[in-house]
């Protein structure tokens, strides 16, 4: 086994446990940093030639193909927590003959009495 190769495999273990510890810790910020690190990792992971340790390999492979499954979902709820922030406020509520509308959050009043 060349030393590269151990190299580049250690540099890709190293990407994919800050990974999952950062998915672990709901920490989001740096997800798309080290999907891009990771990526690259694979892809040195690729170009190797002679590698003897086919196991860790393979079992390295799987696991980021696991955790690249968990960053496409955890990206995926961001986008919809963030569409459901932006979104106007209220509810949806079907009136007396059954048709769907959206019903409007009350808006807040101040009444000055005397």
């Amino acid at each position: 086994m060349s030393w590269l190769s151990l190299g580049a495999i250690d540099a890709a273990e190293r990407v994919l446990g800050s990974l999952e510890g950062d998915l672990r810790m709901g920490r989001h910020d740096r997800l798309e940093k080290l999907a891009r690190d990771l990526s690259a990792a694979l892809d040195r992971l690729g170009h190797l030639r002679g590698v003897t340790n086919r196991p860790r390999l393979s079992a390295l492979r799987d696991r980021a193909a696991r955790l690249g499954r968990l960053v496409q979902a955890a990206q995926a709820g961001l986008r919809d927590a963030r569409g459901v922030l932006d979104a106007p406020h209220g509810f949806a509520s079907y009136d007396a003959s059954g048709r769907a509308g959206q019903i409007a959050p009350a808006r807040a009043q101040v009444e000055r009495r005397r």
